[in-house]
């Protein structure tokens, strides 16, 4: 009888065991490449290019030796680490990229009146998350940004108005509209 409780107790402290074990000290994922740690504008430059960070300071990846992109000069998300390069200096930097992934970019379009441009570009609620994410650099302005969307049969538009008020002409405001899938299209689909 004793035999048998302490082989029960054993069988039932056993997994309880292994399932309690903590693996939080024992965890070797760096969880801070997932996430960007840039924006930045890829600026090809012939054969080579350049990650342009803000208006003073430039990245160069040390193992990456032609742009991504081709020719094109592109917004993009990187995720980097500094290099352990002599070359680095206060307005120019050498990195290890992690990753890049570039982001959708579009041109502003002209208002064409406030009744018009809620029927023609929508009136759907749009909120600006206020982070470092929403940046003006560069010549481009990167918006993060929320909105509430349900059916995946419905694409949305979103475009940024300019004119809108014609004593402030860097006032501009961002509309989206939902749009059925069979509907024409009349402008780039974010």
């Amino acid at each position: 009888m004793r035999n048998s409780i302490s082989s029960l107790t054993i069988a039932l402290l056993l997994p309880a065991l292994f399932l309690s074990q903590s693996c939080w000290k024992d965890d070797d994922n760096d969880y801070d490449i997932l996430h960007p740690n840039a924006v930045v504008t890829v600026k090809p430059a012939g054969d080579s290019f350049d990650f342009q960070l803000n208006d003073d300071t430039e990245l160069e990846a040390e193992n990456i030796a032609k742009s991504p992109y081709g020719n094109r000069e592109v917004r993009a998300f990187i995720n980097y680490q500094d290099a352990k390069q002599d070359r680095t200096t206060k307005h120019y930097k050498v990195v290890y990229v992690n990753w890049i992934d570039s982001i959708l970019t579009k041109n502003t379009i002209a208002s064409k009146g406030s009744a018009e441009d809620i029927s023609y570009y929508g009136n759907d609620p749009v909120w600006l998350v206020d982070d470092w994410l929403t940046v003006c650099e560069n010549g481009h302005l990167t918006l993060h940004f929320r909105t509430k969307m349900g059916d995946s049969n419905i694409k949305h538009k979103f475009n940024l108005i300019t004119g809108v008020n014609p004593e402030n002409l860097y006032e501009v405001t961002l509309r989206q509209m939902p749009t059925r899938i069979n509907l024409a299209i009349m402008q780039m689909v974010l």
